[in-house]
């Protein structure tokens, strides 16, 4: 009896300090959500404040790891994000990109924040997040979207991956990609106008209306 008493206090001491401890797992919609607005009104690395937004809550992105990236840009209809959390364009255009692709029921915006393994290319860093970089470059430019239209080659034939830079993709095709925001909106830390966020957000309708399929089954593949 003495024995089952014991055990029994052990059990409820283990399971009080479980109910401490905070709830570690949470889903990507609010990962990211807290990710991006918990450096609100922070100062980055070079000393300017960073852009304060809000994410919705019902955001339907996707984290994805080192060894899914080049997975997620040749198999399956999905829009892919390149993008870190400090970076000004991501967050003018990440908003109007949220609410664009909520509109299509299933579609998935998979995120991986491209930030270090371009730092790792640009400084000759031999890592493996160096040569995921020219590995993207390299399916990129393979692809039917002329890439070399929307960022620059360097002498290395590697193209240099702007944030944002947002690739749609269909089937496992590459159907369009998308920098930044629009032509007329020159600085980052300016404020879209209404009517810029409607021209982003038409840019984004136009990949996306080509990524359904039509008939009840939604998106196709997503």
């Amino acid at each position: 009896m003495k024995k089952i008493k014991i055990v029994l206090s052990i059990f409820l001491i283990l399971l009080s300090l479980a109910g401490c401890k905070p709830n570690k797992i949470k889903t990507d919609n609010i990962r990211f959500k807290e990710e991006y607005e918990s450096i609100n009104g922070q100062l980055n690395e070079s000393g300017k404040t960073i852009i304060s937004i809000e994410i919705d809550e019902n955001n339907p992105i996707k984290y994805i790891e080192q060894d899914e990236v080049i997975e997620a840009l040749i198999n399956g209809t999905h829009v892919v994000y390149f993008g870190w959390p400090e970076c000004s364009w991501c967050r003018r255009a990440l908003p109007v990109l949220i609410d664009a692709v909520n509109q299509y029921q299933g579609m998935r915006i998979y995120y991986f924040s491209i930030k270090q393994a371009r730092e790792d290319y640009d400084n000759g860093v031999g890592s493996e997040l160096a040569k995921l970089y020219k590995e993207v470059s390299e399916v990129l430019l393979l692809s039917d979207v002329d890439f070399a239209e929307i960022s620059a080659v360097d002498e290395n034939g590697v193209l240099r991956i702007v944030a944002s830079m947002i690739i749609f993709v269909k089937d496992g095709e590459i159907i369009g990609a998308h920098r930044r925001t629009v032509p007329s909106h020159f600085d980052s830390y300016e404020e879209l106008t209404a009517d810029q966020k409607n021209e982003l957000k038409e840019i984004y309708n136009n990949f996306l209306q080509q990524m359904i399929t039509e008939g009840p089954g939604g998106c196709s593949g997503c």
